[in-house]
């Protein structure tokens, strides 16, 4: 087949002739990468590490829900172990609101960038580690200690916008269109569990 030129691009200061192929084979994506392999319409095999990545995105998004629930369950031994009122426990919860609204649009700003689906994922990934980690310190059972705990929640809720933002993208990045629905459903349910 003969090469039709197409268009002109600018490579090392010089215009190259593309072939009609060639810009094809450019947009043939179905969906932006967000830094990952897409998965594209002549794919005929899915990508065998869409598991591995659910599974990882599966893992940070359960953390998020376990840190934002952790202490509600239990709010009544929690007031007596910390000597806290209800309410204050409640602040516990109130807080992952109250930084989402205002982290959200820093979260869907960021995932639209270059590698930001990984970059968002990583972020709540290292974030929720550190709140975690700050929450290990108020073992000990005081008011004083609970301060900690609230710093740390503080801290994981930060993740919940950067996470929260990726549900459908890792599904659209990584599974063919047959597998999207259940991929995002698994996602959702490792949030809530």
């Amino acid at each position: 087949r003969e090469m039709k030129p197409r268009a002109s691009s600018v490579r090392d200061g010089k215009y190259a002739q593309i072939s009609h192929d060639q810009e094809e084979q450019r947009t043939d994506s179905t969906v932006d990468n967000y830094g990952l392999d897409p998965v594209t319409e002549k794919t005929e095999k899915p990508h065998p590490a869409r598991w591995l990545m659910l599974g990882i995105f599966g893992l940070v998004a359960q953390g998020n829900g376990m840190t934002f629930l952790a202490i509600s369950s239990i709010s009544g031994k929690a007031q007596d172990f910390y000597n806290v009122s209800e309410s204050t426990v409640n602040l516990v919860v109130i807080l992952f609101y109250a930084i989402y609204l205002p982290f959200m649009p820093l979260a869907t700003w960021t995932v639209n960038l270059k590698d930001g689906l990984r970059g968002n994922v990583l972020v709540a990934a290292f974030v929720m580690a550190l709140g975690c980690g700050i929450r290990a310190v108020a073992y000990n059972g005081s008011s004083a200690s609970f301060n900690y705990y609230l710093l740390g929640t503080a801290i994981c809720a930060v993740n919940g916008p950067f996470i929260l933002s990726c549900f459908t993208l890792v599904p659209a990045s990584w599974f063919p269109e047959s597998e999207r629905g259940m991929a995002v459903s698994i996602g959702v349910l490792a949030n809530q569990m």
